[in-house]
C-alpha cells in the first residue's frame, strides 16, 4: 500500500454497515470518518460513526447533523451521529465519498464522544 490516503478524517463515506445486533447483515449507509489520518495512513482503514435518518435525539449518543455543517454535497434527509455505533472498515469497503463536515463540528464531536461516551 502507498502513504496516500484516499479518504481523510471529516469525510462522509458510504459504507455497508453492520447491525449491532447481527454484524452478519448489513446496509448501505453514510458514516462519518472519525479517526485521525495519522491512524489512518498505518493500514488504510478508519474508524467510522454512522448517519441514520431515523432520528432520535437521544441526548448522549446522538448529534444532529446540519445543513451548514458540510462542505460539498449534502446529505438527502435530515441526519444525525449515532455516537455510540462506530465501526473499522478496510478502504476497499467504502464505496465512495459523499461530503465532510466542517472543522468546527468535527471538534463539537469529539468533545461530545469525550465528555458522553468515553470520560469516565
Amino acid at each position: 500500500m502507498g502513504n496516500r490516503l484516499k479518504y481523510k478524517q471529516k469525510d462522509i463515506v458510504l459504507i455497508q454497515f453492520p447491525f449491532a445486533d447481527d454484524v452478519t447483515k448489513n446496509k448501505k449507509r453514510p458514516a462519518l470518518i472519525i479517526s485521525n489520518d495519522s491512524v489512518n495512513i498505518i493500514n488504510h482503514a478508519y474508524l467510522c460513526i454512522k448517519i441514520t435518518s431515523a432520528i432520535k435525539s437521544e441526548p448522549y449518543v446522538s448529534f444532529e447533523i446540519k445543513r451548514g455543517m458540510l462542505a460539498g454535497s449534502h446529505l438527502t434527509k435530515p441526519s444525525e451521529l449515532r455516537l455510540n455505533e462506530m465501526v473499522y472498515v478496510n478502504e476497499s469497503s467504502i464505496i465512495k465519498k459523499i461530503s465532510e463536515i466542517d472543522d468546527r463540528t468535527l471538534k463539537r464531536i469529539i468533545k461530545k464522544i469525550y465528555s458522553e461516551i468515553l470520560k469516565p
